[in-house]
């Protein structure tokens, strides 16, 4: 018989994987250092779950991407655009306004 998921349970375990991405994230060469391993370590869960629930890492980052978008999380932004990412016009402005101090 196939496992049933609480709905409440998977969105908590989504939101801390995205939680401590984040903060692994925010680190000085944070995104560059990101793997789900060390994601899943900070959680205190398996790599398994992090792929489960996320995906590959491809998906991870455009997930976090979006959550760091969200909560005005600039410096994870800034990073992901070093790192080639595409984010929109404003995003933009506003991460490199973050970088320059202003």
């Amino acid at each position: 018989m196939p496992r049933k998921f609480n709905q409440q349970q998977v969105k908590k375990r989504t939101d801390s994987i995205i939680a401590a991405g984040l903060k692994l994230a925010s680190e000085p060469g944070g995104w560059t250092k990101l793997t789900a391993m060390r994601i899943a370590s900070e959680v205190g869960c398996s790599y398994g779950l992090v792929d489960f629930y996320l995906g590959s890492m491809l998906n991870l980052r455009a997930v976090l991407l979006r959550a760091a978008i969200k909560r005005g999380n600039y410096a994870v932004v800034a990073q992901a655009m070093v790192a080639g990412h595409k984010v929109p016009a404003g995003v933009r402005a506003k991460a490199v306004a973050h970088i320059s101090g202003e």
